[in-house]
């Protein structure tokens, strides 16, 4: 019974949020954001790449957002906090709307200790907000490797938090 009340309450206040929220951006709105990001190569072994990341955009209009952004991480077996940069395009189908979904496209470049690459993005992401500044979103997407002596690309999966100033 306790189960239930609590999954009850749960969903009365995601609907309640929810419908508070009115996340309506406009064109000049800034946004920082901080996620969290797995990739994993699509060539070798390799456990994959943990980074945490911090996230800057401008929304040029309610609907596309140009940034860039830095993080620290590194192998999941031996994380040697090498540093990637970013930057991005996004395009929101539904700005006015407090769920959202998106198409982004980025350039990064990780440096690592063995090797410096660099990748072309394509994500798709979903972003929910709780209310008229702060969001949830999750992206997935694929890298293509630019770097000369890099094979294959990398399959990423971020998430985190956004806030709207």
């Amino acid at each position: 019974m306790q189960r239930v009340c609590a999954i009850a309450i749960g969903i009365v206040l995601t609907v309640g949020l929810a419908t508070a929220a009115r996340a309506q951006t406009q064109g000049g709105e800034q946004e920082l954001g901080f996620l969290a990001t797995f990739a994993k190569s699509t060539e070798g072994d390799s456990d994959g790449f943990l980074v945490a990341n911090a996230r800057y955009g401008l929304f040029v209009t309610p609907a596309i957002q140009v940034g860039g952004g830095v993080g620290v991480g590194g192998p999941v077996d031996d994380i040697d906090n090498s540093l990637s940069v970013e930057l991005f395009g996004a395009y929101y189908f539904s700005p006015e709307s407090t769920n959202t979904f998106y198409a982004r496209a980025g350039l990064f470049r990780q440096f690592t200790e063995i090797d410096d690459f660099d990748f072309v993005d394509a994500a798709f992401g979903y972003k929910s907000y709780l209310n008229e500044r702060a969001a949830f979103f999750w992206e997935g997407g694929y890298g293509f490797a630019i770097s000369s002596d890099v094979d294959g690309g990398v399959v990423r999966s971020v998430a985190g938090i956004t806030f709207l100033f």
